[in-house]
């Protein structure tokens, strides 16, 4: 992920590159995109563009001030009960909406939920294995 400006607004996004793809990641990564244009939640991460060329796939994206939960636990010796209450509360509404909507993420881990610097907002990303199902789930 790389973090990027925009030259006539100036507005920051993160850009993710990837280098080496084949026919099938080239998909999801397509995939990806389609789903979180469709997607409006606070908390999952928002996309603006995405574009392949012959070497390279680029995914812009909303620049999230903040890190991985995966980063935030293992720094903590201890976590705050009521700010992870705030979380978890946060984390089932999003899995909520996309059920909702009929979509399965398929990979809710520590290292696909950002926590903003706050430490009390978090955003879910990293949708590439996420599919939509033909019925919804609620």
């Amino acid at each position: 992920m790389k973090k990027c400006k925009h030259r006539l607004s100036g507005k920051t996004y993160a850009v993710k590159i990837m280098r080496k793809f084949d026919e099938e990641r080239l998909l999801a990564a397509q995939n990806e995109y389609d789903l979180l244009k469709k997607v409006k939640h606070k908390n999952i991460v928002k996309v603006k563009e995405f574009f392949p060329t012959d070497r390279e796939l680029y995914t812009v994206m909303e620049y999230i001030d903040g890190q991985e939960l995966f980063d935030r636990i293992s720094e903590n010796e201890k976590y705050d009960e009521n700010i992870a209450r705030k979380l978890f509360k946060q984390l089932l509404k999003v899995i909520q909406y996309l059920h909702e909507e009929g979509i399965c993420h398929r990979d809710i881990k520590p290292s696909n939920i950002m926590i903003l610097n706050g430490g009390d907002k978090l955003k879910l990303t990293d949708f590439n294995v996420s599919k939509h199902c033909e019925n919804k789930i609620f």
